[in-house]
């Protein structure tokens, strides 16, 4: 079987790129669903001219949207922050291998080895030039699509990772 390799540059670029994607389905539930109270009690409380209850019902939907944005901000800042406090920089280059066996990164910094089983993958994401992989605990990997796709490789691995997440697809 064939194993796909991918380079990624690691940095604020990337994590904007990939920013709407690190909120989790069950951050995204919560919002959602506080907003949707929110506008519930701006709908029940303007009939009865209740501008009290209206107006709390405004500042509650402005802040719970508010934290759909702010949210992945702050998470790419502690993600930057924690890059610069444990190796000085904020900028690192990892080679991701997909093999049968698992996905193996090799951070070319420090020469550290990882391998991630396909079983703890429970989230996959694409955006323009990424693919982003998400482990039970949000841990991510990030994929280069446009070396997948310069090589002619992004169907064929579309293909590999939807079988190796069978169940997860999607979710």
């Amino acid at each position: 079987m064939e194993n796909f390799e991918t380079v990624c540059a690691i940095n604020q670029k990337t994590y904007e790129e990939i920013k709407w994607h690190l909120l989790s389905a069950k951050d995204k539930f919560s919002s959602v669903l506080g907003i949707f109270f929110a506008v519930m009690l701006i709908v029940v409380s303007f009939p009865s001219e209740s501008l009290y209850f209206s107006l709390i019902g405004f500042a509650l939907v402005i802040a719970f949207a508010a934290e759909i944005f702010r949210k992945p901000k702050r998470y790419i800042k502690l993600l930057l922050q924690r890059m610069q406090e444990t190796r000085g920089i904020t900028d690192i280059e990892l080679h991701t291998s997909f093999t049968e066996d698992g996905i193996k990164i090799l951070d070319i910094l420090d020469s550290r080895k990882t391998t991630i089983s396909y079983d703890v993958i429970r989230r996959f994401s694409e955006t323009t030039n990424m693919y982003i992989l998400f482990t039970k605990t949000e841990f991510m990997i990030i994929a280069n699509k446009a070396a997948l796709i310069q090589e002619g490789k992004n169907e064929d691995f579309l293909q590999f990772i939807k079988n190796k997440l069978k169940e997860n697809w999607g979710k």
